[in-house]
């Protein structure tokens, strides 16, 4: 390794970390930069965010290999470091690398640069300099006790010397120029007087007067490099918040973005598959009007019997089942593009959050249901409900679908019953319809939720698997969650939660 070029690609990466890494990640709000060395001397950003070019990195292949000749495989840098620290840095490992590089099983052989470098690490020009494991850890330490003006007095006067902390080294010397100043003319003449009463009392007002300012320096301190801490750490704070908040922004409208897509698209399906299924359905009335009108022709003209039985079977079997598939098939596509607008519609309209009187909403519910109830001879019992926040419109979309489904799914060989009921936890109005069905097998309850799906697909009980989706969403837009509680067999629980009002 030369020396001169080591040292050269030391202050350049110590310059680029200033100017650009240490710049940008500020402005992303973050607290570390983390480097991981290869053994080929490159290096790269196991944090990409915080440096715009991570390419850079691969110039500083002396300086890598240096650092990996110390058995160190990834640097963590504060983001406040600035370019002679790094050099001051550099320096100490420099000095010591016969020592570190005797590490055993990644932790610094004992001695005291294994004492300096582990743990709380070796404080010097503002940096806490530690070696933990395989990663070399500088971070920015800043002094606490350090009065403002004259820091940037010593500051100026030593502009070779970054550590502020030795202020506190210099306070007893700044203690005894103050006490001289100060008393020191009045102890002279005291002594020339020859009062040693004066003079004692001089001496003890040095005494004082130095203790005073050793006092000040060493405990007053500055308020300002405490502020800058707290400074860095609220613009830290503030710059994440914006970046936070201009990420949900983006969030938003590619959410928005995507839910227009949606609605267009299927508003396109409506459209395209909607107009030939009306074809398909007007057609398929016409040949039913026409399978009636060559009824009536077989049975008006004069065929032989085996030719009309013949094409009679024709006409009522084959060509009439024919068209009842057809005319089943198109309603079942009418059903599922509804499906797809409701699913769509749900995150566009505009929610009208008002208390909601839940008793009144699931009462006139289960009344317009009650044809249904009875076709399935299945009972239906409903205690006091708490109140809520929601829109009246959409929260009684939520329970038709609740109800259709427990009915849907009723096991065949009992008599249904659904139980609907309430409570309060937390700020959140829990509702629970409970059914004695056939349940949900586990498989299948973490994708109950999902569009088109069903719980069982192969069963006799018709639906297009989209009434639970419609329901999840729209308890997502009303900022509460839902749950299924299910056994195969025993029936199952929809639990909603909803803001209490």
């Amino acid at each position: 390794m030369r020396r001169t070029e080591f040292w050269k690609e030391t202050r350049h990466f110590g310059s680029w970390l200033e100017s650009e890494a240490v710049a940008n990640s500020n402005e992303k709000g973050e607290g570390t930069i983390l480097i991981k060395l290869n053994p080929d001397g490159t290096a790269e950003a196991i944090r990409i965010g915080s440096i715009k070019d991570p390419d850079v990195l691969n110039d500083y292949k002396m300086l890598w290999c240096f650092l990996y000749s110390l058995d160190i495989r990834v640097v963590k840098l504060d983001a406040r470091l600035e370019r002679n620290q790094i050099e001051d840095v550099m320096s100490l490992l420099y000095a010591y690398r016969s020592k570190l590089i005797k590490r055993h099983n990644g932790k610094i052989s004992p001695g005291p640069v294994g004492h300096l470098l582990s743990e709380n690490g070796l404080h010097i020009a503002c940096t806490c300099t530690s070696i933990q494991g395989k990663t070399l850890a500088i971070s920015y330490s800043y002094c606490t006790l350090a009065f403002s003006r004259l820091v940037r007095w010593f500051e100026h006067r030593h502009k070779n010397f970054h550590d502020h902390r030795a202020l506190f080294y210099t306070a007893p010397r700044y203690a005894l120029v103050i006490g001289v100043i100060m008393i020191g003319p009045g102890v002279i003449y005291a002594y020339m007087l020859g009062n040693r009463q004066l003079l004692v009392i001089s001496g003890f007002m040095a005494l004082l007067l130095a203790g005073i300012a050793y006092v000040f320096f060493m405990v007053a301190g500055s308020i300002e490099y405490d502020n800058e801490e707290k400074e860095y750490q609220l613009n830290k704070a503030y710059n994440k918040l914006k970046n936070y908040a201009q990420e949900c922004e983006y969030l938003a409208k590619t959410l928005a973005s995507k839910n227009k897509e949606l609605q267009n698209f299927t508003s396109i399906i409506r459209h395209d598959l909607g107009n030939p299924l009306m074809s398909i359905d007007a057609f398929s009335i016409m040949l039913d009007k026409y399978c009636d009108q060559l009824n009536q022709l077989l049975e008006k003209n004069s065929i032989s019997e085996k030719l009309k039985d013949q094409v009679s079977s024709i006409v009522k079997s084959d060509i009439s089942e024919a068209v009842s598939y057809i005319q089943t098939s198109t309603a079942e596509m009418r059903k599922l593009l509804e499906g797809l607008k409701q699913v769509a519609d749900v995150g566009h309209r505009t929610l009208q959050i008002e208390p909601q009187d839940m008793n009144e909403i699931v009462r006139q519910i289960v009344s317009k249901m009650r044809f249904q109830f009875d076709d399935c001879g299945a009972s239906v019992a409903i205690e006091t409900l708490p109140a809520c926040l929601g829109d009246a419109t959409q929260l009684n979309q939520v329970f038709r679908n609740l109800l259709n489904n427990a009915l849907k799914y009723l096991d065949p060989n009992r008599k249904g019953s659904i139980h609907i009921y309430g409570r309060v936890e937390q700020g959140m109005s829990i509702y629970c319809v409970e059914d004695n069905g056939i349940g949900v097998a586990p498989a299948n309850k973490e994708k109950i939720f999902e569009i088109f799906h069903r719980v069982d697909s192969q069963g006799p009980v018709s639906g297009e698997g989209l009434g639970l989706t419609i329901v999840g969403r729209i308890i997502e837009r009303h900022k509460g969650r839902i749950r299924l509680e299910s056994e195969l067999g025993k029936g199952s629980i929809f639990c909603v939660a909803l803001p209490t009002a």
